[in-house]
């Protein structure tokens, strides 16, 4: 089977984004998990822009806290997850 990015022809390419491997990402030890960094201006021309990738364990949770100047999304794969905001908690699950 080919991967996606092989399908891809060197004229769509992004010459400014490159693919980093996850055995390859520069890792952040951050409370109750480890943080991928997958593109961002460390490793790419991306100047508003961090993709990452985060496991956390059953059970844990980072520390509360707030993003005052950035936005953050977040991709649940598997499992369940409480958001907590000003305005309220919200359980998300896939």
């Amino acid at each position: 089977m080919t991967s996606p990015s092989a399908a891809l022809d060197e004229s769509t390419r992004s010459t400014r984004l490159k693919r980093i491997a996850r055995d390859v990402a520069e890792i952040y030890r951050l409370p109750g998990r480890d943080w991928l960094l997958m593109i961002g201006p460390q490793n790419s021309e991306a100047t508003n822009l961090m993709v990452g990738v985060a496991s956390l364990p059953p059970g844990s949770a980072p520390p509360g806290h707030i993003h005052v100047t950035q936005k953050e999304v977040i991709s649940i794969l598997s499992g369940i997850e409480e958001l907590v905001i000003p305005e309220g908690r919200v359980v998300l699950e896939l």
